[in-house]
């Protein structure tokens, strides 16, 4: 190497505690990610189960832990499946405009 390629040894330091850091910063990063996909995960499982009930056939929702695979399988559970959306009561109560408009008083604003 020449002498203009030479790095000194102070600026090397400073190069791999750079290095470590942005090791560190997306090291941590990815365990967040790692973290959210495994609460995703558990939500999916939760809310799956009170969408078909609890008879789940067994199968397995939750892919292995040491398996990198992010695809699920998802099957019907009964043979007569119907639309879920059929199955959940999603109506509101009408509301009755019982409400007061609200005023500003002035009086209380004065100092």
């Amino acid at each position: 190497m020449s002498k203009e390629a030479r790095i000194s040894p102070y600026e090397m330091a400073q190069y791999r505690e750079r290095l470590r850091n942005q090791k560190e910063f997306l090291t941590d990063i990815l365990s967040k990610i790692e973290k959210q996909i495994l609460a995703l995960q558990v939500e999916r499982l939760h809310l799956r189960n009170t969408l078909l009930g609890s008879e789940y056939s067994g199968q397995e929702i939750l892919p292995h832990a040491s398996v990198k695979n992010n695809r699920v399988k998802i099957e019907p559970v009964v043979d007569d499946s119907k639309n879920l959306t059929e199955q959940l009561d999603l109506s509101v109560a009408p509301s009755i405009n019982n409400f007061e408009e609200e005023t500003e008083d002035d009086e209380f604003l004065l100092i």
